[in-house]
């Protein structure tokens, strides 16, 4: 069974953020088409002496390019990676989400990543890691892109790693999940909230977040949901946590999270929505919440399924009264990106299997763009290459 790059690297979710300048609608043919991407020739070109025509391995210069996430802003949507090796952020602009260029001016800090994309009517968010630290770079109206004070807030543990791997706007400030882990057995989620992007105050580290990671992150008027995975069980468990405040964190178990970890949360306006996988890797899966302390499981369906094989809803995403997932599974090839629609998350219909996604593996979508969008990698096994679709 085949593990794509990008969940080596990260699995990140961003649901929509920020202004909507159109209400995408999906066409009932559900027909996506590949966005054209300004890549570096490293990763595009193929290597001295290979065919392009044959399969090879690697097929560039060992390079690969990987989408992480993707948010709508008032200047377009921007999408956010890593480029390999060395691990570099990358990010890209598009008007219209059939196009997309390199942001001019983002940072192209070493041994960092870009994981996760967020924006209100003033700044954009990235946020990521650099080194052992999280890490976040800012955009605020016409100015150039800002890198994150550094400091006690970002920095891990002792001798660990910290990392923001998601971002939501709420209130007028911005709150990121991640962790902060002592070592490799020593796991801890974390949340973070900021009122500008460069400055950064972290929750009190304490049981809340212990032996957890945390993944995706949404917020309703009231209240802001981080949703993840219990580390400490074997296979991992669906863990979510609670604030009303973005400061103080409430842990929240239940028996609907034993069956599945979570990758992903969005707030439809009604309930949390929260997807991700079976803790046997054999369904995508769902749950819903009306306010993100009693969780119901949504029952498995086809849509859900894979003949026995893996199969994993990896990103939400919500608008015009739409929910988009996206996520990868198994195949007789080399995997596929998999898209799939839901009415209110309670039921799910996947899209036909598209040609232009075999080889994909699909980490972030958005709905509040002028088209419904989803970002990921492609060029499985040979040449990863950061990948986007439009419908």
């Amino acid at each position: 069974m085949r593990v794509p790059l990008l969940l080596v690297v990260v699995v990140m979710v961003v649901a929509a953020c920020g202004p909507s300048t159109a209400s995408p609608t999906l066409r009932p043919e559900f027909a996506w088409s590949r966005a054209a991407i300004e890549l570096p020739s490293d990763v595009v070109d193929l290597a001295p002496g290979s065919s392009g025509g044959m399969i090879c391995s690697p097929c560039h210069a060992e390079q690969a390019s990987l989408m992480t996430g993707v948010a709508s802003t008032a200047a377009g949507l921007l999408a956010v990676g890593l480029q390999l090796p060395p691990s570099s952020p990358i990010a890209y602009r598009s008007a219209d989400g059939r196009t997309w260029s390199p942001e001019p001016g983002f940072p192209a800090d070493e041994d960092a990543a870009a994981l996760a994309a967020a924006a209100d009517a003033d700044r954009e968010i990235v946020v990521g890691r650099r080194s052992t630290a999280g890490a976040a770079w800012v955009k605020a109206g016409g100015a150039a892109w800002r890198a994150a004070q550094g400091g006690p807030s970002l920095e891990p543990p002792p001798g660990g790693t910290a990392e923001l791997r998601a971002v939501a706007t709420w209130r007028g400030r911005f709150i990121a999940a991640g962790s902060r882990d002592a070592d490799a057995d020593t796991r801890s989620a974390a949340a973070w909230t900021s009122p500008d992007g460069l400055a950064w105050d972290p929750a009190a580290p304490g049981p809340p977040f212990e032996d957890a990671a945390a993944y995706g992150v949404a917020a309703s008027d009231d209240r802001v949901v981080i949703v993840g995975e219990r580390t400490a069980t074997e296979p991992a468990q669906a863990v979510a946590w609670v604030s009303d405040d973005g400061t103080t964190w409430t842990r929240v178990e239940s028996p609907a999270f034993a069956d599945g970890t979570m990758r992903a949360v969005a707030w439809t306006g009604t309930a949390f929505v929260a997807v991700g996988y079976g803790v046997a890797d054999d369904r995508a899966m769902a749950w819903v919440s009306p306010d993100g302390s009693t969780w119901t499981t949504q029952p498995t369906s086809p849509a859900l399924e894979n003949h026995g094989k893996a199969i994993r809803l990896l990103a939400v995403a919500t608008g015009n009264g739409t929910l988009l997932g996206a996520g990868w599974k198994s195949d007789a090839g080399n995997g596929s990106g998999v898209v799939w629609t839901s009415a209110d998350g309670t039921s799910w219909d996947r899209l036909p299997d598209q040609v232009s996604m075999s080889g994909a593996s699909l980490s972030g979508a958005t709905l509040s763009g002028t088209l419904p969008v989803v970002v990921g990698t492609s060029g499985y096994p040979d040449n990863d290459q950061a990948s986007a679709w439009y419908e």
